[in-house]
């Protein structure tokens, strides 16, 4: 006994090792199939390495498949950057295996787990841990669901034809089961790949759509924007032209000062300089603080440094005010000029609201944002509620900026450990830059993010996922059904001709089922004229059967009156008569002359018919 149990604890040992070694081939091979993945759109997508794990595990059983299941997933954390969908994987082999085991079928045990466990495995490490938006975590677990449910149809044809390839007639997949994977994937395999390119040339023309938009807009911004600052420049212009020189403080200029600001709202303030850079005039003639603006010397301002200045340009500048209540200022100053000669400047001061108000109605949507910015880098205004004046603007550090055709730039986030590559997408944006008319040290920054788009895309993704799942859903029911009535009709015939010889035996008569098919009602035909054959034959031997026993009996009358005589002639035979039988010296037949004379006892003669 001891040595009976030793010798099948190693046989198991074997059997577990040869399993892990298996798994460890085919989880190998999974994980090299799962890095040529199909790529939906940004990180969603298509995984076709457990084909052969599903294909392990009806091959193999439990232990190989999870050995495997669980290698090849680890992909999933190269291709996604979070290891949750190892987990997911790796549980959909175990309860498909399972299942397995209790001769459920493969495809509908699939079908089951990502309709129960697998649905709820994805919304737990999708939207619970690493907070995807529901509607995302819904579309993963539809992309995933389907994959599963397709690759465990691919493996089930491999598993098909791997059993035709073997000698083991044991092996050999039902009728039922053929018609089932061929149907299911031949209705499956035309779906995806139409989702697949439906999907594909949707997103190429929404993105190409949206480079469209953010070039356009930014045109269009660019344009407004300039005609703004030009018509702000010109009421500067106007305003430096029409002051008289010297220029001196008087109540006319005041009241002309307050006349144009009140007709131009894209002013905070209006002010003229003379020559030293004092305020001889100022609107409104008192600040935030109510001190007077009139007589301030304003010759520290880098804006007066360069306006008074050959060549006497006018200055669009930024800068850090001090009028009032401190704070960022965009200012237009223009020289007043005689003969060449320089007497002061003209100033106004934009008002950021108003600016900002005006770019604003520039934007075609909610997910865009337009930034002026200087050329020092920092930012004159901007519809980024994140974006003060005066900041220094630049594109988020943790993240690429990827060029992309017709001047735009894709901005993409860069991964996070655990979090998924998926989610990033929704935070990149689509950039360009343009330079400002008139000023082409400037320039104007417009972005657009690309969720809307991901979020309509996803919409659209999922109801098309869902579709397909309701189609194999249907697909599950009506080909088993197929299938099932099929196999039934040539189960039922299997049994008919099994008990044909027993219905011929006992002289019956065959009711065979109306054939289904063509090839069924030939072969029915044929098996028909076999059983006609059969009976005929039977009945030939049932004659010859009984012919036989009546010669049988014929000849034993015949032979018991040919021994009758036989003895008569050996008791009377007036010599000796014997025969011999066999090499031992028996004797056959011996009349009783010849047994006197070889004096044996009649007794121990064996007498024989012939």
């Amino acid at each position: 006994m001891a040595e009976t149990s030793v010798t099948s604890t190693a046989s198991v040992k074997r059997t577990v090792t040869n399993d892990l070694l298996i798994g460890i081939v085919f989880g190998l091979a999974g994980f090299a199939v799962n890095l040529f993945k199909l790529e939906l759109y940004f990180n969603v997508d298509f995984l076709f390495g457990s084909i052969l794990t599903m294909f392990a595990i009806m091959r193999f059983g439990l232990t190989t498949g999870i050995v495997a299941a669980f290698i090849a997933a680890l992909c999933t954390w190269y291709h996604w950057g979070q290891p949750w969908a190892v987990v997911i994987f790796t549980v959909e082999a175990i309860f498909t295996a399972l299942l397995i085991r209790r001769k459920v079928n493969s495809v509908f045990t699939n079908l089951i787990y990502w309709f129960s466990c697998g649905t709820l495995l994805v919304l737990l490490f999708y939207h619970f841990i690493m907070k995807f938006p529901l509607d995302t975590t819904i579309l993963i677990a539809l992309k995933q669901g389907i994959n599963g449910v397709a690759n465990t149809l691919a493996a089930s044809a491999l598993y098909v034809g791997y059993c035709y390839t073997r000698k083991d007639q044991e092996l050999l997949p039902s009728l039922r089961q053929i018609i089932f994977v061929v149907t299911s994937l031949f209705v499956f395999i035309p779906s995806f790949l139409f989702l697949y390119m439906d999907i594909q040339q949707t997103l190429a023309s929404q993105l190409a759509n949206q480079r469209r938009m953010i070039n356009m807009s930014a045109n269009g911004a660019q344009k407004s924007i300039s005609l703004w600052f030009q018509r702000n420049q010109e009421a500067v212009n106007y305003l430096a032209a029409s002051t008289p020189h010297p220029v001196v403080a008087s109540q006319t200029l005041q009241k002309k000062l307050d006349l144009i600001l009140s007709a131009m709202p894209e002013f905070k303030r209006l002010g003229i300089v003379d020559e030293d850079a004092i305020s001889r005039g100022f609107s409104p003639p008192v600040d935030d603080k109510g001190r007077s603006t009139v007589g301030i010397d304003l010759s520290d301002r880098r804006y007066i440094a360069a306006v008074s200045t050959p060549p006497y340009r006018m200055v669009t500048q930024l800068f850090s005010g001090r009028i009032g209540k401190p704070g960022a200022r965009l200012i237009v100053v223009a020289p007043i000029l005689s003969e060449g000669k320089y007497f002061g400047a003209a100033f106004g001061v934009a008002e950021f609201d108003s600016l900002k108000l005006f770019i604003q109605n520039l934007i075609q949507s909610d997910d865009m944002n337009i930034t002026l910015v200087d050329e020092n880098e920092s930012v004159i205004v901007s519809t980024k509620s994140a974006l003060k004046p005066l900041d220094k603007f630049s594109m988020p550090k943790n993240g690429t900026l990827k060029p992309l055709s017709d001047g735009v730039g894709h901005w993409i986030p860069d991964p996070q450990p655990g979090i998924g590559l998926a989610k990033r997408w929704n935070s990149s944006f689509y950039v360009t830059e343009l330079p400002l008319e008139g000023k082409p040290d400037w320039k104007l920054v417009v972005e657009t993010s690309l969720r809307p788009t991901l979020l309509k895309l996803g919409h659209k993704t999922s109801v098309a996922l869902a579709g397909i799942g309701a189609l194999l859903l249907l697909l599950v029911y009506f080909s088993r059904l197929f299938a099932s009535k099929l196999s039934k009709n040539v189960l039922n015939f299997e049994v008919e001709v099994r008990r044909l010889p027993e219905i011929i035996a006992a002289g019956g008569t065959v009711e065979w089922q109306t054939p289904s098919t063509v090839e069924m009602r030939n072969l029915t035909a044929t098996v028909q004229i076999m059983s006609e054959a059969m009976k005929g034959a039977y009945d030939k031997l049932q004659q010859m059967n009984s012919t036989l026993e009546q010669r049988v009996d014929e000849r034993t009358v015949q032979l018991n009156l040919i021994m009758q005589e036989l003895d008569i002639i050996l008791e009377n035979a007036p010599i000796g008569i014997a025969k011999l039988v066999d090499r031992t010296g028996r004797l056959l037949i011996i009349s009783h002359d010849s047994e006197q004379f070889v004096l044996l006892n009649r007794n121990n003669i064996l007498i024989k018919a012939l």
